[in-house]
């Protein structure tokens, strides 16, 4: 696909973490991104958003006006944006997985978002997909309705 690009961001709830609808999140970017043609995943963790969302450029900035606007989140950090030559997550128009966050496997006392913002900046791309990695592989997957 020409001008492929992908996002990586991180963002607050705006609510409490136990009254977020993780499924009627799936659902609507499930829905919206299959017309798209926008991959991803979006994981849900210490009340903090993380998603990652690839496809054509201009797609891709016109979602990022969408979710800058969205009233579900707050404080968007830009973690990653850049072009690429191959989607992350080809098979999934958005994989949605919500997870806990224990401080002591990065041994620390930071929240998540705090761990993340300290790695991109510290170390770079590598580490963030490691770090991310462990995260999804005990993520609880959350289905759409």
């Amino acid at each position: 696909m020409a001008n492929l690009h992908r996002v990586v961001y991180l963002s607050a709830a705006t609510g409490e973490a136990d009254t977020v609808d993780l499924r009627s999140i799936a659902h609507q970017c499930q829905r919206n991104n299959s017309h798209t043609g926008v991959t991803g995943l979006l994981m849900f963790i210490d009340g903090s958003f993380l998603q990652v969302i690839e496809g054509e450029s201009g797609v891709i900035t016109e979602l990022l006006e969408t979710l800058r606007s969205d009233h579900r989140h707050k404080d968007i950090t830009i973690i990653e944006e850049k072009p690429v030559e191959a989607r992350l997550f080809p098979q999934w128009c958005m994989e949605v997985r919500k997870a806990e966050f224990d401080n002591t496997i990065a041994n620390c006392e930071e929240t998540f978002a705090e761990t993340i913002k300290r790695i991109e900046r510290v170390e770079g791309e590598m580490l963030l997909t490691v770090f991310l990695q462990q995260f999804f592989d005990s993520a609880q997957p959350v289905h759409a309705l």
